[in-house]
């Protein structure tokens, strides 16, 4: 228990300490030895230097060096495709273009999209598709407090949401941002809304991109808008409409 205490006081005081981009590494690596072979390895990174899509492929790359070694053999590491590519192929896109786009996106659009109790501070409330977390609100009538909570499918609506998806041609994350939009929609009492949407941000036009480590996340608006007498299915299609022209452009910085 105390070992465990000790862990979490450690891993907190870690994460506390943050980066300062100035002067300190970007990675801290701390082993922290729990009995005879067993060890605790705490390991710390700012985001500037990579994304959750790459935590798989370095961990990949640490622990088969690991093993390798132990059994007194060379590490065998694939070939790797430059960050520097990346940046090239972000100078050579047509800024102009995507700002067009995007302003043509957003036309019109006048309301702050919020949730009930937010920060008006905030511009942007983000729903990240990668976790099926929900945001809910809930009321103790006298102010909205906000939760987490996470949500496992049983197969019957999983299954239920693909077949849906499948007969309307459209991608379950585009199923699912159509309903946050409605139901931002109701809470913010107006048709039209936007929040963000997290994109993985790695071009197919560059070769092994999807083995690349770096930052390549961005953040995207999603706008849902409800016209007069619209179905669920024609939102959801307008919506994947709206996806696959956005993606051409879905690079170009939040700011």
């Amino acid at each position: 228990a105390e070992q465990q205490a000790y862990i979490q006081a450690f891993k907190q005081e870690d994460q506390a300490r943050g980066f300062n981009l100035g002067t300190d590494a970007l990675m801290r690596v701390q082993v922290l030895q729990t009995d005879e072979e067993t060890y605790h390895l705490v390991w710390s990174f700012h985001h500037i230097v990579m994304d959750g899509w790459c935590l798989s492929l370095v961990t990949g790359e640490v622990f088969g060096t690991y093993f390798a070694l132990l059994e007194q053999k060379q590490p065998e590491l694939a070939p790797i495709t430059p960050y520097g590519q990346y940046i090239e192929w972000l100078e050579r896109q047509d800024e102009r273009a995507a700002k067009e786009y995007w302003s043509s996106y957003l036309a019109g659009f006048e309301q702050q999209t919020l949730l009930p109790g937010a920060d008006t501070s905030s511009k942007v409330q983000v729903a990240d598709s990668s976790e099926s977390v929900l945001s809910t609100i809930t009321s103790d009538t006298s102010k909205y407090v906000s939760e987490k909570i996470t949500v496992e499918l049983d197969p019957t609506w999983s299954q239920a949401m693909y077949r849906i998806a499948k007969q309307q041609q459209v991608t379950i994350n585009t199923l699912m941002q159509s309903v946050w939009g409605l139901i931002l929609q109701q809470y913010n009492n107006n048709e039209d809304v936007v929040f963000g949407s997290v994109v993985s941000g790695r071009p197919t036009d560059i070769p092994g991109v999807e083995h690349m480590i770096g930052l390549f996340i961005n953040t995207i608006p999603v706008r849902i808008q409800s016209e007069r007498n619209a179905t669920f299915v024609d939102i959801m299609r307008k919506t994947q409409e709206q996806a696959l022209a956005s993606g051409v452009y879905d690079s170009f910085p939040l700011y």
